[in-house]
């Protein structure tokens, strides 16, 4: 249990730089960020909140508002008119950009918010962040260690 006690702690550390460092770019990118800067302060607040609930210990409901953090941070995608990227942390980001020709893209990125709705842009592409889909799946295998952990623990 101590080996994943300390995993768990590492990703609450993760997830709270990830929450932090988003929420100071946010603030530091506040003209162009003004329309949906409240929602980023809300999405990088639920990091922080994640990352506080391994800190304390508390570990499953700590794993499961991860994973919704984590999956939130998965799909990366600019369509005309509407555009969406998540990442709190680090992304490594692959992506199939059909803007004007059929490019295949990879990009490291750290914690960033872009939301636009309505918006006049000509950018087209679908990615996925590796990191955080690598996370995620992590977070499912320490989620069944824990459980493993509990029913033995249980039958002493």
């Amino acid at each position: 249990m101590k080996d994943l006690a300390q995993k768990l702690k590492f990703l609450g550390i993760y997830q709270i730089a990830g929450g932090v460092l988003g929420i100071g770019r946010l603030f530091l990118n506040m003209e162009k960020a003004k329309d949906f800067a409240p929602f980023g302060l809300v999405i990088f607040g639920f990091s922080i909140l994640c990352g506080y609930q391994l800190l304390k210990g508390k570990y499953e409901v700590g794993m499961k508002i991860s994973i919704i953090n984590q999956f939130t941070q998965i799909l990366l995608f600019a369509l005309p008119g509407f555009a969406y990227s998540y990442i709190s942390g680090i992304a490594i980001k692959l992506a199939l950009d059909v803007t004007t020709d059929i490019s295949l893209n990879m990009d490291v990125g750290v914690s960033n918010f872009y939301f636009l709705a309505f918006a006049k842009h000509n950018t087209t592409f679908i990615g996925i962040n590796i990191v955080a889909l690598i996370i995620m799946n992590v977070i499912f295998k320490w989620q069944k260690q824990l459980e493993n952990i509990k029913q033995r623990t249980a039958a002493i």
